[in-house]
């Protein structure tokens, strides 16, 4: 049985957004891909709540040779320069979220 969205979050289980957006597609959907998908589906819908979708995945696209996994231009839209402090960012605030 997976671990919860949190309790994975809190052990550890979930890999970071470098090494997820590095994962080939079977790894991503090979074990342990429920995990990859919440956590690829969360960074996607926080980024859609900042209103930044469109311009990432557009810079994405433009960028895919330059940058294949797209972390770089990632880090770029958000305008982040510390990563590992983003990441914890983005974790917490995927643990405040409630499902009705």
């Amino acid at each position: 049985m997976p671990l919860s969205r949190p309790k994975a979050l809190r052990a550890g289980n979930v890999p970071d957004l470098r090494t997820l957006t590095a994962m080939d597609a079977a790894r991503f959907y090979g074990r342990g891909s429920g995990l990859h998908h919440a956590y690829a589906r969360y960074l996607l819908f926080h980024l859609q709540e900042k209103g930044l979708l469109r311009r990432y995945y557009r810079r994405f696209l433009a960028r895919r040779e330059a940058d294949p996994t797209g972390y770089a231009t990632l880090l770029e839209i958000l305008g982040v320069s510390d990563a590992d402090a983003f990441e914890k960012r983005l974790r917490a605030w995927i643990l405040t979220l409630r499902h009705p």
